[in-house]
């Protein structure tokens, strides 16, 4: 069966006009961009990218800070028009790329409900039916009628959330939305996450949480240099790759090195080598002790205080991962470095 492209996007350059110039206030500002006085400086997020993604995928980006991830996200979703280029989404998309985007921070949170439903495409009586499922999601019964502004930041990621998610959407959008708010109902969000992506949703997402990425992405996009290079695998392979390549690249050069300076064998890289396969290994084994508690938490689900004991010990769990995983790298950087 031929695979359908949700998405697709050909050729897309998005360029940003920065101002060189620092201003002591708007008016300094207005005054100067009318008089045509202001200089900008040409900055291009992105250039010339083209792809396409296929339903049902789940797809992590990964990059550097202004590496244009964000910008990238945001074309899809509709929130930016490219300079050039042309992008086609084939479905409803439901966004979560800005704390509180799509929210009146005058208005309550049930009247946001609407709003924020009525800019996802869906009117008052269809949201109205949607209305208590939403509520309960978000554990905010008792907050419903306070303006949005009072709210933290935690708060606007739930009810965010529990909008854009509970009207099943055909692409679901995050850039770094759950960074904010607590465990549980982060872990929460992830159940509801799989169930969206078992049903048929595309998930195009940005996170620095590594446990995240290697948890939901089936593609990884890096990007750099305006550019996006794709990884038709998980995480885990991605960083396999990486690791791969990093040492093709530094072993001419450490090749050359070592004819000049003709230095005594050392058994160092073989110790490293050694290393990082017992690492690779022990990874493994806690990645599967991780998964296992997703088994063990669904089966305490209505036992409280064993669901929050469980919730600890995972996190715990998947804090030594992301440990194991850093030592992993920097012991392949060491033996990139041929240390």
């Amino acid at each position: 069966m031929e695979k359908q492209a949700i998405i697709k996007v050909e050729d897309v350059s998005m360029k940003f006009n920065l101002s060189s110039e620092k201003f002591d206030s708007f008016k300094e500002y207005v005054i100067k961009r009318l008089k045509k006085q202001v200089k900008f400086d040409e900055f291009w997020a992105l250039k010339n990218v083209s792809f396409e993604v296929y339903k049902g995928e789940s797809l992590g980006l990964i990059g550097l800070n202004g590496s244009g991830k964000s910008t990238m996200l945001k074309t899809i979703a509709g929130g930016l028009k490219p300079t050039t280029g042309k992008v086609e989404v084939c479905g409803t998309v439901a966004p979560l790329i800005e704390l509180g985007a799509g929210f009146d921070m005058d208005l309550t949170a049930r009247e946001n409900v609407f709003l924020n439903g009525a800019l996802l495409g869906y009117g008052r009586e269809e949201m109205e039916k949607h209305y208590d499922n939403i509520v309960e999601f978000s554990e905010l019964q008792n907050f419903m009628d306070v303006p949005v502004k009072n709210f933290s930041s935690g708060m606007i990621a739930r009810l965010g959330f529990s909008i854009a998610t509970e009207v099943q959407a055909d692409i679901l959008v995050c850039d770094e939305v759950l960074a904010v708010g607590d465990f549980m109902f982060q872990q929460k969000c992830h159940r509801r996450m799989e169930e969206m992506l078992s049903n048929g949703t595309t998930l195009l997402f940005v996170s620095h949480d590594r446990y995240f990425i290697n948890r939901f992405a089936t593609r990884i996009w890096e990007l750099e240099n305006q550019t996006i290079r794709d990884f038709p695998c998980g995480y885990e392979k991605y960083r396999s790759i990486k690791a791969f390549e990093a040492m093709q690249i530094a072993a001419p050069v450490k090749e050359k090195r070592e004819k000049k300076e003709k230095p005594k064998p050392s058994g160092g890289s073989k110790a490293i080598e050694k290393k990082i396969k017992s690492m690779e290994r022990e990874i493994e084994k806690q990645e599967t002790l991780v998964a296992e508690y997703d088994e063990k938490i669904a089966a305490a689900s209505s036992d409280y205080q064993e669901l929050a004991r469980l919730m600890e010990e995972k996190q715990a769990e998947e804090e030594k991962l992301t440990g194991m995983m850093d030592e992993w790298e920097a012991l392949s950087l060491q033996l990139e470095e041929g240390v």
